[in-house]
C-alpha cells in the first residue's frame, strides 16, 4: 500500500480517509487489489462502502471505477464520493440515451462529458473516481490511441494555419457557427478564433498574430467577454466516432440491401434510408450512433484506465439482471426491424461484449459487492438512527464517548449551537485534513447520505438521515411536469351543463349534422327549460362555456328576463369586488406594517443547506422578497417562473425569515397532494430548527385538525400548509405575518383577498407559472410587485418535443428509455371511457412497467392514494386525464406522452 503521506488537501475528508489504513480488513482488500485479484465483499452498508472506495483512491492511490445498475444510482454514488474526495476528483461517465438501433441523436453534453472523463483518466495528476451506469459502460467509445491522436494541445507561441485548423476541428465533429456559446462549436472573426472544447468548462478565445498564437483566454459564453489567460488548451474530439469511414460503411449497407429500402412504407425504414444517404455523403445524422463501433468507437471505458485501477461492481446480482435486460431489449428491437424487412445483419454489436468487459475488469482487479462464502466481510454496519429524537442524540452520541464521532451535515453550525448549550464545544469544519484523535467529536459541513460504523477503528459517522430523519436530494434534476387542458369540444359529453352567453344555463344533448342552404355544418344541440332547443354552430362555440358550479342548476328559459337579471347581479358583484380590491390595495400602501429584521445566523445556515446552485434570477427573487419584508409596508409580491425553476425555495426562505421574527406563516395550495409535498419539503429543511410545521386539508383526521387549529390560535404552530380549509371561519391565527399562495392562478380573487383581510398588514407572496391576465396586469401596472425567474436550473436539460402519428413501438421505446434511467412517465389519455383499455394496452407493450390509472371521476381517496403512490415511485407510468395538470410536483417524471395531441 502507498503511504498515507500522500493524503493531502485534494480530499475534503482526507484525514478521516487516512484512518482506513489502520483497518485490517481494508488492508486485506487493498492487498488483494495490489495483486490484481478479483474480490467479493459483503457486510458493509452503502455509506461504509463509499468510505472504502474513497479510501482506495486517496489512501491506496488507485483510480476507481464504480459501476451502478442505473443512471439514477450512478448520480447518487457521484454525490457521495464527491463529499469524500471533492468534486474535481469524481468524474461522471454518463450514458448516451439513444436506444440500440434507434434513429436519434445522443445529447451533445453527455458525449462531451464522456470524452472529458476519458481524457482526465489519462491525464489527471492524481488518482480519481469514475462513476458510470452499467449501460454507459456497455456502450462503445473511442479507442485510447484514437483519442490521443485526434486530440491536440494548442499552446501560446504555436504556429497554426486557420484553414487547416478549421478543417481539423470540423473532422473532430465541431460545428462552425457565427457565435460560440455551446460546447462542440467554433467560429472565426479576423485574427481571432473561438472554440468550445469538449474538455473545457468554458469556451476559449485564441488570438493570432499572423499565424502565431499570441494569447489563449477563456471567455463568458453569455457576454462574450474575454476572461483569464492560460498557456494551453486541450481540444478533444466532439464525438466518439469518426466519419472518415462513413463512405465505406455506406457501401457495405448498400450491398446488404439498404439501398432498396422503401421510402413510403414504415417510418423506421424511411429513417434508415435517410441515414444511408447521410453516410454516403460523409455527413453526421441522427442514428449514426447505432454504427459507432463500425466508425472507430471500438473500446470501452475500462480500456482507458491507468495501470493502477480497480473496477467496482455495485450490487452485482442486480447488475447481472440489468445486463440481461439491456441485451434482451436490443435483441427485441433488432428482431422488430428484421421483420419489417431491414437487413439487420449489417448492424455492428450494440454493446461491448460481456466477456470483453469481464476481461478488462479482471486485468485491473475488480470488486463485486455480493454476499458469498468467499467474500471479504468488512463488518462495517450502519449506526443507530435518532430521527425525531434530537435531544437523545445530543445526550447519547454527541456529548461524550470513546469512539471517534463524525457528524456530516449541512446543518453543522446549528448543531454546534445546540452542543454549546450542553457545554460541548465543537466548531463546524469545511474539511478534515488531519486524522482525528480517538474519542474526538467533529462537525463537518458535508452532505453525506448515510452513516456507518467501523468497530475496529472506533469510528462512527452520522448524517442528516440518522440525526434528523431525512436525506438530502442527491442530484439537481428537480422539475415538474404538466400538461395542457383539453379542448372544450373534445371533452364535452351529453348531459353536461353549459352557459350560453345570451340565453343562460342549458344542457348539452348531442352533436348533430345539418344541411342548411346547401352547406353541411356541425351543431351543438342545447336544451333549455321546457321544450326549447337551440342548435349552435360549432364555429360559434366561443359563446358557450362549461358550467363550473357545484349542484346542477335549473335550466334557463329562452326569451325570459331571468338570465339578464342574473348577469346584472353578477356584474354588480364584480364591481363591488373591484372597488373593495382598490380600497384594500390603497390601504396597504398607507398602512404601517411589521418590518422584518435582517437575516439571522439561523437564516444563513438554513439557506446554506440548499443542495442546489441558485440561479441569478432565483437569487434576485429571494432578495426582492426579503427587501419587501424588511420594509414597514405590507408586501404583495408575485413570483413568476416556469415549473421547476425554484419558486418554492423563494417561499421557503421567506417563510423562515417570518418565523425568525416571531410571526406565523400560512401556505395556501390548491390540492391535497401539494399539501403533502410542501409539508415534506418544509419539514425536512426546517428539521434542525425549532420550527413547527403542520398540514391542514380534508385528509387530516378530526383530532389532528383540531390540534392544528389550536396551535394556530395559541401561536405554537409556526407554519401551516393547507388547501381551501385554511379559509374556513374556524381557522384563526395568533400572529399571522406572511401568507404564501402557491399556484395562485388556481384560486379565485375572493379566496385570496379573504386571507389578506384577516390582517390588513399581512405580507403576501404569490407564486405562479401561468398567472391569469388580471394578476399579470396588476404586476405590470405596478399595483403588485413582480419578480420573474427566467433562468433554468443548472444542468437542466432542454425539453425535447416530438409530434407524429401514434406508433406503439415508439411509445414503448420512449417509456423504456425513461425506465432505464429510473424515471417515471405521464401518459395522458383524456377519455375516461377508454382509459382502462389504453392502460391495458400499455401493460401488454411494456410488461415490466408498473402502471396506474387516474382520472377525475374516481373516488377522492382512491385518486389521492394513486397520486401519492406515483409520487413515492410505487408506479412507473401514470395513465391519466388532464387531471395531472393540478399542480403535481413529480421531480422524477421526465417523459410526457400525450395521446391524441390533436384534440388539445
Amino acid at each position: 500500500m502507498a503511504s498515507t503521506t500522500a493524503v493531502g488537501s485534494a480530499a475534503r475528508l482526507g484525514g478521516i480517509l487516512a484512518l482506513a489504513e489502520r483497518s485490517e480488513r481494508f488492508r486485506d482488500l487493498a492487498e488483494r487489489l495490489e495483486d490484481r485479484r478479483s474480490t467479493k465483499i459483503a457486510d458493509a452498508t452503502a455509506g461504509a462502502r463509499a468510505f472504502a472506495w474513497a479510501s482506495l483512491v486517496q489512501v491506496s492511490r488507485r483510480t476507481v471505477v464504480v459501476v451502478a445498475p442505473s443512471e439514477d444510482r450512478a448520480r447518487r454514488w457521484r454525490a457521495e464520493l464527491a463529499a469524500w474526495l471533492g468534486e474535481d476528483r469524481v468524474l461522471s461517465f454518463p450514458e448516451r440515451e439513444t436506444m440500440p438501433y434507434e434513429i436519434g441523436s445522443a445529447s451533445a453534453g453527455a458525449v462531451h462529458q464522456r470524452l472529458l472523463t476519458l481524457w482526465r483518466a489519462h491525464t489527471a495528476p492524481e488518482p480519481v473516481a469514475v462513476v458510470a451506469s452499467l449501460r454507459a459502460l456497455m456502450q462503445h467509445t473511442i479507442a485510447p490511441a484514437d483519442l490521443r491522436e485526434r486530440g491536440r494541445t494548442l499552446r501560446a507561441g504555436d504556429h497554426v494555419s486557420w484553414n487547416a485548423t478549421a478543417e481539423w476541428l470540423f473532422e473532430l465533429g465541431y460545428e462552425p457557427v457565427a457565435e460560440v456559446s455551446e460546447p462542440g462549436t467554433f467560429s472565426r472573426r479576423g485574427g481571432i478564433f473561438d472554440v468550445y472544447p469538449a474538455s473545457a468548462s468554458m469556451p476559449i478565445r485564441i488570438e493570432l498574430f499572423g499565424d502565431e498564437i499570441e494569447t489563449i483566454r477563456s471567455f463568458d459564453p453569455v457576454t462574450q467577454r474575454s476572461q483569464d489567460a492560460t498557456d494551453s488548451v486541450d481540444v478533444l474530439p466532439a464525438r466518439e466516432y469518426s466519419l472518415e469511414r462513413a463512405g465505406e460503411l455506406a457501401d457495405r449497407l448498400a450491398r446488404a440491401g439498404w439501398n432498396e429500402l422503401p421510402v413510403d412504407e414504415e417510418q423506421d425504414l424511411r429513417s434508415y434510408r435517410v441515414l444511408l444517404d447521410a453516410l454516403r455523403e460523409g455527413r453526421d445524422a441522427p442514428g449514426v450512433e447505432a454504427f459507432a463501433q463500425a466508425l472507430g468507437a471500438t473500446a470501452s471505458l475500462l480500456e482507458h484506465l491507468p495501470d493502477r485501477s480497480t473496477v467496482i461492481f455495485e450490487d452485482s446480482d442486480v447488475l447481472e439482471l440489468a445486463h440481461d435486460e439491456h441485451e434482451a431489449q436490443a435483441d427485441e428491437r433488432r428482431e422488430e426491424l428484421r421483420t419489417q424487412g431491414l437487413a439487420t445483419a449489417a448492424f455492428p454489436p450494440p454493446y461491448v461484449p460481456r466477456d470483453a468487459l469481464e476481461r478488462a475488469a479482471a486485468a485491473r482487479g475488480s470488486v463485486r459487492v455480493r454476499p458469498a462464502t468467499d467474500s471479504v466481510r468488512l463488518g462495517w454496519a450502519g449506526v443507530t438512527s435518532y430521527a425525531s429524537r434530537l435531544d437523545t442524540f445530543l445526550r447519547e452520541v454527541a456529548g461524550s464517548g470513546t469512539d471517534t464521532r463524525i457528524i456530516a451535515t449541512p446543518q453543522a453550525a446549528r448543531l454546534s449551537e445546540l452542543l454549546a448549550d450542553r457545554d460541548v464545544m465543537a466548531s463546524p469544519h469545511e474539511h478534515v485534513l488531519a486524522s482525528p484523535e480517538a474519542g474526538s467529536l467533529l462537525l463537518v459541513r458535508v452532505p453525506l447520505a448515510e452513516g456507518f460504523g467501523i468497530p475496529e477503528l472506533g469510528l462512527r459517522v452520522f448524517t442528516d438521515a440518522e440525526v434528523f430523519g431525512f436525506r438530502k436530494p442527491r442530484h439537481p434534476e428537480r422539475r415538474r411536469r404538466r400538461v395542457a387542458v383539453g379542448s372544450f369540444l373534445s371533452d364535452l359529453k351529453p348531459g353536461d351543463h353549459v352557459v350560453h352567453e345570451e340565453h343562460g344555463i342549458a344542457r348539452f344533448e348531442q352533436f348533430v349534422t345539418k344541411e342548411v342552404a346547401g352547406v353541411v355544418r356541425e351543431y351543438l344541440e342545447l336544451r333549455f327549460a321546457g321544450t326549447d332547443v337551440v342548435a349552435l354552430p360549432t364555429e360559434r362555440v366561443d359563446r358557450v362555456t362549461r358550467y363550473v358550479g357545484g349542484t346542477p342548476p335549473a335550466l334557463s328559459a329562452l326569451g325570459g328576463r331571468e338570465w339578464a337579471a342574473t348577469k346584472r347581479k353578477a356584474k354588480k358583484a364584480v364591481e363591488e369586488i373591484a372597488r373593495e380590491l382598490i380600497k384594500l390595495y390603497a390601504a396597504r400602501e398607507t398602512v404601517h406594517a411589521h418590518a422584518f429584521g435582517k437575516d439571522t445566523p439561523w437564516q444563513i445556515e438554513m439557506e446554506n443547506a440548499f443542495p442546489f446552485t441558485e440561479t441569478p434570477d432565483q437569487l434576485q427573487a429571494i432578495e426582492d422578497a426579503k427587501r419587501d419584508m424588511e420594509r414597514a409596508r405590507p408586501m404583495d409580491r408575485l413570483i413568476v417562473g416556469d415549473v421547476g425553476y425554484g419558486k418554492t425555495e423563494v417561499a421557503l426562505r421567506a417563510a423562515f425569515k417570518a418565523v425568525q421574527d416571531g410571526k406565523q406563516v400560512a401556505v395556501l395550495v390548491p390540492t391535497t397532494l401539494l399539501v403533502q409535498q410542501h409539508f415534506s419539503t418544509f419539514s425536512e429543511r426546517y428539521a434542525p430548527f425549532p420550527v413547527k410545521v403542520r398540514p391542514l386539508s380534508r385528509f387530516q383526521g378530526g383530532a389532528e385538525t383540531a390540534e392544528t387549529l389550536r396551535g394556530l390560535a395559541d401561536g405554537t404552530v409556526d407554519v401551516v400548509i393547507g388547501t381551501h380549509k385554511l379559509l374556513s371561519p374556524e381557522t384563526r391565527f395568533s400572529r399571522l405575518g406572511l401568507v404564501i399562495i402557491d399556484e395562485e392562478q388556481r384560486f379565485g380573487v375572493e379566496h385570496k383577498e379573504y386571507l389578506k383581510r384577516l390582517r390588513t398588514e399581512v405580507d403576501v407572496l404569490g407564486m405562479s407559472a401561468t398567472p391569469i391576465p388580471r394578476t399579470l396586469e396588476m404586476g405590470v401596472a405596478g399595483i403588485r410587485e413582480m419578480s420573474t425567474i427566467l433562468t433554468p436550473p443548472e444542468e437542466r436539460h432542454p425539453v425535447l418535443t416530438f409530434v407524429g402519428a401514434y406508433d406503439a413501438k415508439q411509445v414503448a421505446a420512449a417509456i423504456r428509455r425513461e425506465l432505464l434511467r429510473d424515471g417515471q412517465v405521464f401518459f395522458v389519455h383524456n377519455r375516461v371511457s377508454s382509459i382502462r383499455k389504453v392502460a391495458a394496452q400499455l401493460a401488454g407493450l411494456i410488461p415490466e412497467a408498473r402502471i396506474a390509472v387516474a382520472h377525475g371521476q374516481m373516488n377522492e381517496h382512491e385518486l389521492e392514494k394513486i397520486m401519492v403512490d406515483f409520487w413515492e415511485r410505487n408506479y412507473d407510468v401514470l395513465v391519466a386525464t388532464t387531471i395531472v395538470e393540478s399542480g403535481l410536483d413529480i421531480p422524477n417524471a421526465n417523459t410526457l406522452i400525450i395521446d391524441r395531441a390533436d384534440m388539445y
